[in-house]
């Protein structure tokens, strides 16, 4: 019989047999460590991009709203001169009288007025002869000047408000608030300023629909900051008047606007071609990046890019991230995982059955345990987020709550397991009934259910609807208890878009007064929520309710 040779591993001592165990575990330790702290690195990478994309979400939401909210007090104040100017008002203003004759400009400067200190009162100026009393241009100039205290509200508002003017196509401006005097002729109206952005881009020419219309942004004659122009044209009985505008300081605002810090980033704000609105003097920002989706980190570089499209003025806010700095960061935080896998094998093996009992305990702590649809606290954090995207993309997005009908009823009639399984059913049919991934259902009470549906426009929601009431009415489950010969929902819904940017608490409250109004009405059927129009969406029918299929009759 062949005697065989050992093998080289055990031919060796026992110390070192050690040795090399020791080696091939601190090997494979080293090199798992290696992997996992890749992995990591990974990991932490796209943590720290998603917090960037998070955190300059936040910025763009708000920044659109500071821009809206200025367009808004624009057209305001036009409305308000509009009807100053209609002839219902009188306005008792004489400031004809206090006009000063500037021979020097060709013209003539408001003095002081009776009423008005120096300080509550902007500039007047105009060129040409000075009007008659009772002129129509005198009128014009008396509105103007009526607009003081609404214009002196909206810089309490904005301590930074530069300027408010009115230009007049007469051949005169009233400039709020006044900065020193008209002597210097920097303030001094000409008939020239009809040729800058301000004016001449809202006037019946350039913008016949009579829009109000953003201008790019150029530094301020006073501060030399970058400032845009928001313009609002004024019409009476057709006849166009002037123009009133409103300089926004887009640094100021920005920076006002960054509540929430943007890790490793600066912001900046580009127009459509690409050309920094803050810093005229850096590169343009690329325009195949401006066409990326939003929120998505665009790599051009040494810096990442991620857009946000900003609808009010045609702008886009751009997050400039130093993609280096965010290596490193990632970097940073995977040393202290390498340095623990490396420490101990086991910590590994801890790891792995920790992050899969997280990973278990997470969908537990989302998931209903009697229906398996997501639950209340998952609702809160998805319609947040949806409701946050449907403002951000001026898109669609309806909401609608449901109760079992009598289910209080149905669980003392036919005891509460049969009630489990009911809303087990009434589940199954809510998902049938919303087959998309976009779809979300969600228990989020005893006997109440919630869904939100993106919408390609809002008259696509009566069909969502009509498959919810029928689906579950379609199930065919006896209720001897109920009104209906079988079980029913009824349904409150609310559908928000363009014009109607309403927040998840005041459409969940506007869902649960239809909810309210479909009980009322009989049950077995939905109603939404009517929201009035802005002029950008149609408005809603006040009641959109689906017509009772008549099942059987109890016996």
């Amino acid at each position: 019989m062949t005697k065989r040779r050992p093998t080289v591993f055990a031919s060796l001592s026992a110390g070192r047999r050690t040795e090399r165990l020791v080696l091939l575990a601190a090997t494979t330790l080293f090199i798992g460590g290696l992997v996992c702290g890749f992995y990591r690195f990974n990991q932490n990478l796209a943590t720290e991009y998603g917090d960037v994309s998070d955190a300059s979400a936040y910025a763009a939401v708000h920044l659109e709203y500071a821009l809206e909210t200025r367009r808004q007090s624009v057209e305001m104040l036009a409305e308000q001169a509009a009807e100053l100017m209609s002839g219902r008002y009188s306005l008792n203003l004489q400031p004809t009288l206090r006009l000063d004759p500037r021979p020097d400009h060709h013209g003539y400067v408001l003095g002081a007025l009776p009423g008005f200190t120096k300080a509550e009162l902007g500039q007047l100026s105009g060129e040409g002869p000075m009007p008659p009393t009772d002129s129509p241009l005198a009128r014009e100039m008396a509105m103007a000047i009526a607009l003081t205290p609404l214009l002196k509200a909206l810089e309490h508002r904005d301590a930074d408000l530069p300027l408010i003017y009115y230009q007049s196509a007469s051949g005169f401006a009233y400039v709020y608030p006044a900065l020193g005097t008209a002597t210097s002729g920097s303030q001094f109206y000409r008939r020239s300023d009809e040729q800058r952005a301000a004016y001449a881009k809202a006037a019946p020419q350039a913008n016949p629909q009579r829009q109000t219309i953003w201008t790019r942004a150029a530094p301020d004659f006073e501060h030399k900051e970058q400032t845009a122009t928001v313009s609002a044209p004024l019409y009476v009985a057709d006849q166009f008047l002037g123009v009133i505008s409103r300089d926004v300081k887009l640094a100021t605002l920005v920076e006002a606007l960054v509540l929430r810090k943007v890790p490793y980033s600066g912001l900046t704000v580009v127009n459509a071609s690409g050309r920094n609105l803050l810093h005229p003097e850096q590169p343009k920002v690329s325009v195949d990046v401006l066409q990326r989706p939003p929120g998505t980190p665009v790599r051009a570089g040494k810096v990442s890019y991620t857009v946000y499209p900003l609808s009010q003025a045609g702008w886009f806010m751009v997050t400039i991230t130093d993609h280096p700095a965010i290596l490193l960061g990632a970097a940073s935080d995977s040393l202290l995982l390498i340095g623990a896998i490396i420490a101990s094998l086991l910590s590994v093996t801890l790891l792995v059955l920790l992050a899969g009992a997280l990973r278990d305990n997470e969908k537990l702590s989302i998931q209903d345990g009697l229906t398996g649809l997501y639950n209340r606290r998952h609702f809160d954090i998805i319609a947040q987020r949806e409701f946050g995207r449907s403002l951000r993309d001026q898109s669609w997005l309806g909401l609608a709550i449901l109760d079992v009908d009598f289910f209080k009823k149905y669980n003392d009639h036919y005891g509460h397991q049969a009630g489990d399984q009911v809303l087990r059913s009434v589940s199954e049919a809510l998902r049938q009934a919303l087959q998309r991934a976009t779809d979300g259902v969600f228990r989020v009470g005893g006997e109440e259910f919630a869904v939100l549906v993106p919408l390609q426009a809002p008259d696509q929601f009566d069909a969502v609807l009509e498959r919810i009431v029928v689906g579950v009415r379609d199930l065919d489950i006896p209720h001897e208890k109920s009104d209906w010969p079988q079980l029913t929902v009824s349904v409150g819904a609310v559908a928000i878009g363009p014009g109607q940017p309403l927040s998840l608490d005041a459409a969940y409250s506007k869902a649960d007064e239809a909810l309210y109004q479909a009980k009322m009405a009989g049950r077995n059927r939905y109603v939404v929520a009517a929201l009035a129009g802005d002029g950008k969406a149609p408005a809603l029918p006040q009641h959109i309710v689906a017509e009772p299929i008549q099942g059987r009759q109890k016996s």
